[in-house]
Protein backbone atom coordinates (compact mmCIF):
# COMPACT_ATOMS: atom_id res chain seq x y z
CA UNK A 1 0.00 0.00 0.00
CA UNK A 2 1.59 3.47 -0.88
CA UNK A 3 1.01 6.48 1.34
CA UNK A 4 1.50 7.11 4.91
CA UNK A 5 2.16 10.52 5.51
CA UNK A 6 -1.37 11.09 6.89
CA UNK A 7 -1.24 7.40 8.28
CA UNK A 8 -3.86 5.53 6.17
CA UNK A 9 -6.31 8.67 7.56
CA UNK A 10 -8.65 7.88 4.03
CA UNK A 11 -8.91 4.45 5.43
CA UNK A 12 -11.47 5.65 8.86
CA UNK A 13 -13.35 7.59 6.15
CA UNK A 14 -13.50 4.42 3.77
CA UNK A 15 -14.48 2.45 6.63
CA UNK A 16 -17.07 4.93 7.82
CA UNK A 17 -19.00 4.86 4.16
CA UNK A 18 -18.79 1.00 4.01
CA UNK A 19 -20.48 0.65 7.32
CA UNK A 20 -22.78 3.40 6.76
CA UNK A 21 -24.02 1.60 3.38
CA UNK A 22 -24.32 -1.52 5.42
CA UNK A 23 -26.74 0.16 7.97
CA UNK A 24 -28.78 1.55 4.82
CA UNK A 25 -28.84 -1.74 3.39
CA UNK A 26 -30.17 -3.55 6.35
CA UNK A 27 -33.09 -0.52 7.61
CA UNK A 28 -35.86 -3.14 7.53
CA UNK A 29 -34.20 -5.79 8.59
CA UNK A 30 -34.71 -6.77 12.28
CA UNK A 31 -31.73 -7.47 14.78
CA UNK A 32 -31.89 -10.44 17.05
CA UNK A 33 -33.36 -8.18 19.69
CA UNK A 34 -36.02 -7.35 17.38
CA UNK A 35 -35.19 -4.25 16.62
CA UNK A 36 -34.68 -2.37 13.23
CA UNK A 37 -34.59 1.37 12.45
CA UNK A 38 -36.77 1.95 9.86
CA UNK A 39 -35.82 5.06 8.25
CA UNK A 40 -37.96 7.11 6.60
CA UNK A 41 -37.64 7.60 2.92
CA UNK A 42 -35.97 11.21 3.11
CA UNK A 43 -33.63 9.97 6.14
CA UNK A 44 -32.30 7.28 3.36
CA UNK A 45 -31.73 9.73 0.84
CA UNK A 46 -29.42 12.26 3.24
CA UNK A 47 -27.76 9.14 4.66
CA UNK A 48 -27.01 7.77 1.10
CA UNK A 49 -25.92 11.43 -0.09
CA UNK A 50 -23.45 11.58 3.30
CA UNK A 51 -22.28 8.15 2.02
CA UNK A 52 -21.29 9.45 -1.07
CA UNK A 53 -20.07 12.74 0.15
CA UNK A 54 -17.86 10.25 2.52
CA UNK A 55 -16.94 7.98 -0.16
CA UNK A 56 -15.61 11.22 -2.42
CA UNK A 57 -13.77 12.77 0.69
CA UNK A 58 -11.96 9.46 1.70
CA UNK A 59 -11.00 9.33 -2.48
CA UNK A 60 -9.54 12.56 -2.47
CA UNK A 61 -7.79 12.11 1.22
CA UNK A 62 -6.10 9.28 -0.39
CA UNK A 63 -4.55 10.82 -3.50
CA UNK A 64 -3.61 13.70 -1.18
CA UNK A 65 -1.70 11.30 1.28
CA UNK A 66 -0.50 9.76 -1.80
CA UNK A 67 0.83 13.24 -3.48
CA UNK A 68 2.52 14.26 0.23
CA UNK A 69 4.19 10.72 0.33
CA UNK A 70 5.65 11.22 -3.23
CA UNK A 71 3.84 8.12 -4.74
Amino acid sequence: MSGGSFNYAFNHVSQFAEELADKIERNDITDRYGCAPHFKPETLAKLREIEAIARKTAALMREAEWLCSSD
